[in-house]
């Protein structure tokens, strides 16, 4: 494999044994700025001090956060104000990682001394997206040099990742500037989507801790043991299994930087001895095997991208019901419950062109395959209005029947 240097999360560190601070760049994130916060702004500071001394030679903020104006004018005054400023009171090698663009757009014209890395993980996967937002940040004040590193997607084939590479290198050297070095994750947990809405509390009522960790399953689909975490900053949902692509000569591809991550955000997620093993063995080495990563993983789309395997083999069969089965039941899809209102109703969105009128028979049927009938004796609109008929396209409040979730679908008989 090319050189290739290592990216790592300071949760990740050691706390004690062999370490070369030398060979790992360390990120920060750090309540306040990042969804998945691990450490306060006065820890990372004293943190980021001791590692210089013992030979560190860069640090990089990471803010991934979705940004209103609100949450945009509060971090750039408060949180990123206060850490950059004593950061370059303690001339700390800081670098910023930015996923929003007009925080990016921002750091490239009122902090144009701090190296800026521009994170493209997230919905980046054609070339013409990535060239302008290269173009329209490599002209900060201080010259065009500020644009550090490029993140790529993980989702981004190997032959892709090879073209945008060499692309990348092509445009440095038009816009004569420097070489910006390229990063993806090699080894680590796979983020689906990030929200700014606090989706576990909202359901784990008896729990009101800051942060929230939870194993969770499709309702839509036979697939389970997502990983939820949700802190001040929102939620964030991780894939079952790590992307796994340690097997590969990253460098070949044009890679300069690849990023390895171990612990999940959240305190409930514990290592087992083996894979506490195997981070100590790995930063006491500088490096680690495929088949050393000690966690259920994948290559993801690294050799080809199947996102054409047919739709039909994600479907939930228990909310799937075929023509045929329909007729023999004698019954006919009329919609399906949008939202629930504990222990007074369920709301459903009229699908059929027959509507939904009062006596009907129905049956909802839950994304676990629990079916319950019932004769429908109350009907509502959504303003609360008694209603006989309601028809298609319009929604429905309906009696409040339990287990009934999102998702469940509203069969009537003929």
């Amino acid at each position: 494999m090319n050189t290739v240097k290592w990216s790592v999360n300071f949760c990740d560190l050691p706390r004690a044994g062999t370490l070369d601070h030398k060979n790992f760049e360390v990120i920060f994130r750090i309540h306040g700025l990042s969804t998945r916060s691990e450490i306060s702004i006065e820890e990372s500071l004293n943190e980021m001090n001791k590692l210089l001394v013992l030979g560190a030679k860069s640090f990089i903020i990471d803010i991934d956060l979705i940004l209103t104006q609100s949450s945009f004018d509060y971090l750039t005054q408060g949180p990123l104000e206060l850490i950059l400023r004593q950061s370059d009171q303690a001339k700390l090698p800081l670098s910023l990682r930015v996923k929003d663009f007009g925080l990016a757009y921002f750091a490239s014209r009122s902090k144009s001394h701090i190296p800026l890395q521009l994170n493209l993980e997230s919905g980046h996967h054609n070339w013409r997206s990535i060239e302008e937002w290269i173009r329209s940040l490599a002209i900060g004040t201080c010259g065009p040099n500020q644009l550090e590193r490029i993140i790529l997607s993980p989702e981004l084939p190997g032959e892709w990742l090879k073209k945008y590479c060499f692309n990348i290198d092509s445009l440095a050297k038009e816009l004569k500037r420097g070489p910006i070095q390229k990063e993806i994750l090699t080894a680590g947990p796979i983020l689906l989507f990030t929200s700014p809405r606090k989706l576990l509390s909202a359901v784990i009522e008896e729990y009101q801790a800051t942060n929230l960790t939870a194993v969770v399953d499709s309702q839509e689909s036979p697939h389970h043991g997502f990983i939820a975490y949700e802190n001040a900053q929102g939620t964030v949902l991780f894939h079952p299994k790590r992307l796994n692509l340690l097997s590969e000569d990253i460098g070949a591809l044009g890679i300069t930087h690849q990023r390895i991550e171990w612990k999940l955000p959240g305190s409930q997620q514990q290592e087992s001895e083996s894979q506490a093993q195997a981070r100590k063995e790995f930063f006491q080495l500088g490096k680690i095997l495929a088949d050393h990563y000690p966690y259920p993983s994948i290559p993801g789309f690294f050799h080809s991208n199947r996102s054409q395997v047919l739709f039909s083999k994600l479907k939930n069969k228990n909310l799937n019901r075929s023509e045929a089965e329909l007729l023999e039941s004698q019954k006919m899809v009329i919609g399906h419950i949008v939202d629930v209102i504990k222990s007074e109703g369920l709301i459903l969105f009229v699908e059929a062109n027959v509507g939904i009128k009062m006596g009907d028979n129905l049956e909802i049927i839950n994304p676990e395959g629990l079916s319950v009938s019932l004769v429908l004796e109350k009907l509502q609109n959504l303003d609360g209005e008694e209603k006989e008929f309601i028809g298609q396209g319009e929604l429905a409040f309906i009696p409040y029947v339990r287990k009934m979730v999102s998702q469940s679908i509203v069969l009537k008989e003929l």
